[in-house]
């Protein structure tokens, strides 16, 4: 008897120990951050991949998300890492910044 109360205990202790960050980040809000923070890095790595070549919001978010984001969304995202200096707007195009890029890397190295 004891026995089957031992192991409803322990498997609910895996339950709670499996189960305790998905349940945190979706009480706290914490996945949708996560989210767009993929989405940002989605972007950023598009244009890293092709720093050279500028890229319209509407160019990225076919390029990026097949159209599945509104262009509004795009351009938000974009703004939030441009804050960062990684990338710039210029002429109607957002482009990667190799100079800070490489500031970066040189920073976190030492």
């Amino acid at each position: 008897m004891w026995i089957n109360d031992l192991i409803l205990v322990l498997i609910g202790f895996a339950l709670g120990i499996v189960s305790a960050g998905p349940l945190k980040n979706i009480v706290t809000g914490k996945w949708k951050e996560d989210a767009r923070q993929n989405k940002r890095v989605k972007l950023l790595s598009a244009l890293q991949q092709e720093a050279v070549y500028g890229f319209t919001a509407e160019e990225l978010n076919q390029r990026v998300f097949n159209r599945k984001l509104d262009e509004a969304d795009v351009i938000e995202l974009l703004k939030e890492i441009a804050e960062s200096n990684l990338i710039y707007y210029k002429a109607n195009k957002w482009y990667f910044s190799e100079n800070t890029h490489r500031k970066h890397q040189q920073h976190y190295r030492h």
